[in-house]
């Protein structure tokens, strides 16, 4: 057993002989810093953008952890520029306090990449951070990016059609469609022209020896994702047809769509004591996915899906102000 305790012995020493002139035994690892008495949370709608003139908005969130009114605080957000800082920001004990932001996507540096040639392939981030000070140290910060995925204009040439009230706005893509673009309205003088509009989708026909059915299929929505532009709450949300061959000399698929500015519909039309349906200017009157309704980037834009098995030629073509009513609501 001294044997034993003689070899260790000699162990450390030789230990001690190697290490370097001045050696110190290393310190030991810095203790991890007090958790911060403020969290910070940051939230952002839409989920998605999709253009140069596409709002987003953000929500701040200070949550005090603490039993104590916490004050003098100062929120410091960068997105795009300028920087902004508010000051004097009082969070009470175990409480909460909101403050909101908005930036447009122009104004991200980050953002000139997709907006420069408008790739539908490119991606971009957009970012935000938010750091909370106190006796201008930072305690805290949280940072999130919100995507840029840009989609082409639809690119309508708008033209009236007639003379005095028999006029009609009409619009047509010279291009054929496949697939999904942005639908800015026209302005009629300093009015966006909102309203029922009339699509219109004639398919190219294919050779005359193609035995295969031809088909089409469009919806509207105010964004991606987004609400859908329907006439009323319950409608579907889409429309399509198919032609088997021989094909018709002039097949069409043609559907109504809602394109609301800020006029507030009321849910029961019958009823002026109701409510409204409490939208924001441009959110199509159909929730999105499960019903639920997303925030609008843009209120003068709409997002057209008009696809095919051939390419498609879109005629749109405005018909009212505002919907019919649905025939169990009819007098």
């Amino acid at each position: 057993m001294r044997r034993f305790w003689i070899m260790l012995l000699a162990i450390a020493t030789a230990l001690v002989i190697a290490l370097p002139a001045g050696a110190v035994k290393p310190p030991r690892p810095p203790k991890p810093p007090t958790a911060a008495p403020i969290a910070v949370f940051i939230d952002a709608e839409p989920v998605w953008t999709h253009e140069a003139d596409d709002i987003v908005k953000y929500h701040i969130t200070l949550e005090n952890k603490t039993n104590e009114l916490i004050d003098d605080i100062t929120i410091r957000f960068t997105a795009a520029t300028p920087t902004v800082i508010v000051e004097n920001v009082q969070v009470p004990a175990n409480d909460n306090f909101g403050k909101g932001f908005w930036r447009t996507v122009s104004e991200y540096e980050e953002a000139a990449p997709c907006l420069k040639d408008v790739d539908p392939a490119a991606e971009c981030g957009l970012i935000a951070k938010v750091e909370v000070l106190i006796d201008d140290v930072v305690i805290t910060q949280t940072e999130m990016s919100t995507l840029l995925d840009p989609e082409p204009a639809c690119g309508f040439d708008y033209q009236w059609i007639g003379d005095g009230e028999d006029a009609v706005l009409t619009g047509t893509r010279v291009e054929p469609v496949n697939d999904l673009c942005i639908w800015t309205l026209p302005e009629d003088g300093e009015t966006t022209k909102t309203g029922v509009w009339e699509i219109t989708l004639r398919p190219t026909l294919p050779d005359p020896e193609t035995r295969k059915p031809l088909g089409a299929w469009m919806d509207v929505r105010d964004g991606v994702p987004g609400n859908w532009c329907t006439l009323a709450i319950d409608d579907s949300w889409g429309f399509s047809d198919r032609w088997k061959a021989p094909y018709p000399p002039d097949p069409t698929l043609r559907g109504h769509v809602y394109l609301p500015g800020d006029e507030n519909l009321p849910v029961d039309p019958e009823d002026p004591e109701h409510p409204t349906l409490g939208l924001d200017n441009g959110m199509c009157i159909s929730g999105g996915a499960g019903g639920d309704y997303f925030e609008v980037g843009n209120p003068k834009s709409f997002y057209l899906r008009a696809d095919g098995d051939v390419p498609v030629t879109v005629t749109v073509k405005w018909v009212s102000e505002i919907p019919p009513p649905t025939p169990d609501e009819t007098p």
